[in-house]
């Protein structure tokens, strides 16, 4: 959860009502680059709609621009506008060491509870490993994963969630078209991730259909055999 995506929300949003509501849900689950993925389900349950009334309300807030979003498999990833992101006026800012009243006489949260509160495991790590479970999902082999999980960790530091899906998605496509005696050499996880073989040239990762279109090692026995038939009739 990103507390500064949520104040600039309600700082700058010009929703009203449950499509302001739906916005908070989704701003509930950002992280402070304005990029979130939850489900359909888990807003509209936030927002205690339908899940239909939660698409239909997605989509209007889609149209006029304050979030854009991605299809992946098996999820979306939504990213809020940068109007949101950029929003200095959702920067909260608490100076004195006094906790300050609100004009309706409710106390405000003290500088040490704001603290506190950041200090604590936030959803913005548990959205991550989220991520990383789904990443890991989708890459065409599973072994190590605790290393593997570490690695795309680290991996998403480099490289956006959204960039880092789409690699994923190709190559484990790509995987899927090898022949099955060559899939026991797609790298582990964690070494694919370390080695940031997302940058890969993808013409690479079609190395697997080489069989397809004449295998080395396979035309090699072949002249081996044609040289031996030749050889007995001689």
């Amino acid at each position: 959860m990103s507390i500064r995506i949520m104040s600039a929300v309600w700082a700058v949003s010009e929703a009203s009502k449950t499509e302001l509501l739906c916005l908070l849900a989704l701003a509930d689950h950002a992280n402070d680059d304005g990029y979130c993925w939850p489900s359909v389900k888990t807003v509209a349950r936030k927002c205690r709609i339908s899940e239909r009334q939660c698409q239909r309300l997605l989509a209007t807030l889609e149209s006029k621009g304050d979030f854009a979003r991605q299809d992946r498999i098996g999820t979306t990833i939504f990213q809020l506008s940068d109007r949101f992101v950029k929003c200095r006026g959702g920067d909260t800012h608490v100076t004195g060491g006094v906790t300050p009243m609100s004009p309706g006489g409710d106390i405000a949260m003290s500088p040490e509870s704001s603290r506190n509160h950041q200090e604590k495991p936030s959803e913005d790590i548990l959205l991550n490993s989220q991520l990383c479970e789904k990443l890991y999902s989708l890459y065409p082999r599973h072994i190590g994963r605790a290393n593997a999980l570490r690695a795309i960790s680290q991996a998403l530091k480099k490289v956006s969630a959204a960039d880092l899906l789409a690699a994923v998605e190709r190559y484990a496509a790509a995987v899927k078209t090898w022949p099955d005696k060559d899939r026991a050499f797609v790298p582990h996880p964690a070494t694919w991730f370390n080695q940031e073989r997302w940058l890969d040239d993808r013409k690479e990762w079609q190395r697997g259909t080489r069989g397809q279109q004449g295998d080395p090692d396979e035309e090699l026995r072949d002249i081996v055999a044609f040289s031996r038939r030749k050889q007995g009739k001689s």
